[in-house]
């Protein structure tokens, strides 16, 4: 007997002798081989724990002599404790096989017999493909303006054009239902609340309470309702309602909303152009109708 396995049969001796019933002291012996044959997957150190035929398996010296034994194979091995846990074997019961394998059967016999190593391997990839797919659903629940969105939410102020997903009830034709999606919509932001009773917002009984600070007025573009918004920055750019995002149309444009007019009636000289005829005459009906045209294409001031 080497000097390491007298040192070791040494410290085993010790933990027993601290240990005052044979109960403490069978735990002790168990405890070793558990930790050997289910927490290292070391599965031929598995011992019985008793023996209808013979009545010293299981005791103090026959569970001595089995982990003394287990720890000299355990140094002639050189064996070490595994950096993860092993896999367990299925618990269903094997089968004997009645006649001779097929081809088919075979193969299926030698794929389940696939090591450890291949089976995480095809775990790793499976769980690989699921994140793929996740990721292309979420970026298949988002339009192009969305995928251009900055990577954080802006800053909301004065003049800030968004858009905020709402809620767009659509009747059906015959009057007997109607269809609910949502729907981003162009707004521009008007007034900040500050917290103070200088901004104000009907309550669903019709009285008029204080504005928090964090609400903006907004101006819907399409058809000049206002209405007072959170808008947070967890609500950025993602697909629940209530939601908002930059108005990029807004932003693509240079900032010029729809109908406003370009100085199209300016000459090169930066002088309005003279609608006269070639004797210098005015022609009022062609100039009656530039000047309808143009007040047509004038936007409407905003209060």
């Amino acid at each position: 007997m080497t000097a390491g396995e007298l040192a070791i049969n040494a410290q085993l001796y010790s933990a027993l002798k601290e240990k005052k019933s044979e109960k403490q002291k069978v735990e002790l012996l168990k405890a070793q081989i558990n930790i050997r044959v289910h927490g290292y997957g070391w599965v031929r150190f598995d011992t019985a724990w008793s023996s209808s035929t013979d009545k010293t398996v299981g005791t103090v010296a026959d569970l001595t002599r089995r982990v003394k034994q287990m720890f000299a194979d355990e140094k002639a091995e050189k064996l070490r404790p595994p950096s993860e846990p092993p896999v367990p074997d299925a618990a269903t019961k094997r089968l004997e096989t009645l006649g001779t394998l097929t081809i088919q059967a075979s193969s299926s016999l030698a794929k389940r017999q696939a090591s450890v190593e291949v089976m995480r391997e095809v775990a790793a990839q499976l769980q690989a493909e699921k994140v793929a797919a996740a990721e292309a659903t979420e970026v298949a629940r988002h339009d192009a303006c969305a995928l251009r969105q900055p990577d954080e939410p802006p800053a909301v102020e004065m003049g800030s054009h968004l858009e905020v997903l709402i809620l767009i009830e659509e009747p059906e034709e015959d009057g007997s239902s109607s269809k609910e999606y949502n729907q981003w919509d162009a707004v521009v932001v008007v007034a900040a609340a500050d917290g103070t009773a200088a901004h104000k917002k009907p309550t669903a009984t019709g009285q008029m309470q204080k504005v928090n600070i964090g609400w903006f007025l907004v101006r819907y573009e399409d058809d000049g309702e206002e209405e007072w918004l959170r808008l947070p920055g967890d609500a950025f750019n993602n697909n629940a309602r209530g939601s908002w995002r930059v108005d990029l149309d807004f932003e693509a444009s240079g900032g010029i909303e729809d109908g406003d007019s370009s100085n199209e009636n300016e000459d090169e000289d930066g002088d309005e152009d003279e609608d006269e005829d070639e004797d210098g005459d005015d022609d009022s009906y062609s100039t009656m109708g530039a000047t309808s045209e143009v007040l047509q294409d004038t936007p409407k001031p905003h209060n």
